[in-house]
């Protein structure tokens, strides 16, 4: 099951690189940097995702930032770098992090969901699911969602790990690597479904409220009708945004399930609010800017073509992407143009970088961690 997984993340990173998955991704032009940026601290937090496609992501709380790699090295540090404490879990971490309520959490290739005390490291509880964790929601009224890779969604108890509720979905025979985290907010856990539709559950009880068709899967192969959402979903007001692979994005009214506006569109990475704008990565990592109440496009900018972009995140007046080699992309949020360049690292970005407190977080996928602001004197 592992070397599938590892197979169709291949896949679909090779189909980002173009329709014939050979097009070279696009060399990097100087830019006019119009924009200073600095990087605050940065530090080597274990092995990183150990070449497995994993998308883990940097949990950021109360001035506390907490990592996990592949192997099991769990960390915390504060906001100027400093080491706040170090848990060694067992290899084949597969999720996470995300916590809240005084828990981080992550998931593992054996079934278990481990949540330890956000203040020392120490392990407060284990529960194991029906499969393989793919993803975790932050806590939200006590519960942490939780995604199985045989399509089972569970809601644990955050304090004492046990299941309150279970939801069942079939998964399509051909799937891509990783699941969409739910998105929890006011007693409700969004989700988005390999089968291109979203759904909307009570976090009290696990019970539907909807599930919406965003797309339906079309074409002669298995691998074209795949419409998975697999990246992130965003919200704005009552309004949730999100995208599909090889289907459509769209805004959708989280009260009523009904379609705010819809368009064509491909991205395996998800969708970003940033004041008034839907922003994301197409599948050719093609940045696109729309007008959050209509849809209508705004901006598109293509110079970072096929270099495997993560989704873009909003930092004040700007967007930071990272990309396959390791840099991060700063874009003008009114104009799309590029502003600013940085490298985080050698290895690739494969996370979306994580913004709190007005500052960046980027984890690439070597482990190494490291934290930039905007330098707002110029």
């Amino acid at each position: 099951m592992k070397r599938l997984a590892i197979l169709l993340m291949t896949l679909v990173l090779a189909s980002c690189a173009g329709t014939d998955n050979v097009a070279p991704p696009t060399a990097l032009e100087p830019i006019d940097e119009t924009l200073q940026t600095k990087r605050l601290w940065a530090h080597d937090t274990g092995n990183g995702e150990g070449g497995f496609f994993l998308r883990l992501h940097p949990y950021v709380e109360d001035g506390k930032i907490f990592v996990v790699s592949r192997a099991g090295e769990f960390t915390a540090w504060d906001s100027d770098g400093k080491s706040l404490w170090k848990t060694t879990l067992q290899p084949g971490i597969t999720a996470g992090v995300n916590g809240g309520e005084g828990i981080v959490a992550v998931g593992n290739e054996d079934r278990e969901v481990i949540a330890v005390s956000a203040d020392d490291g120490k392990e407060l509880w284990r529960q194991s699911v029906s499969s393989l964790v793919t993803a975790l929601s932050r806590v939200e009224d006590g519960v942490l969602v939780v995604r199985s890779g045989d399509g089972n969604i569970f809601g644990l108890d955050a304090q004492s790990g046990d299941v309150r509720w279970k939801i069942s979905r079939t998964v399509p025979a051909l799937s891509i690597h990783g699941q969409s985290e739910p998105l929890v907010t006011q007693g409700v856990a969004l989700i988005g479904l390999d089968n291109g539709r979203l759904l909307l559950a009570s976090l009290k009880d696990g019970k539907g409220v909807w599930e919406k068709v965003v797309a339906i899967a079309e074409g002669r192969s298995e691998i074209e009708r795949m419409v998975d959402i697999d990246g992130a979903l965003a919200l704005r007001g009552a309004v949730v945004f999100v995208v599909t692979y090889h289907g459509k994005v769209a805004a959708i009214d989280a009260r009523s399930g009904k379609t705010v506006w819809m368009h064509d569109a491909s991205s395996v990475t998800g969708v970003s609010e940033a004041n008034g704008r839907v922003v994301f990565s197409d599948e050719n990592s093609v940045v696109w800017s729309l007008d959050a109440r209509t849809g209508v496009p705004i901006w598109k900018q293509e110079a970072l073509k096929f270099r495997r972009l993560t989704r873009p995140v909003a930092v004040g007046d700007y967007l930071v992407v990272g990309d396959f080699e390791g840099y991060l992309h700063w874009l003008d949020a009114a104009t799309g143009k590029l502003v600013a360049r940085d490298r985080a690292s050698s290895h690739a970005i494969l996370a979306a970088p994580v913004v709190a407190d007005g500052k960046v977080h980027v984890l690439a996928t070597d482990g190494k961690l490291s934290v930039w602001e905007v330098d707002s004197g110029k």
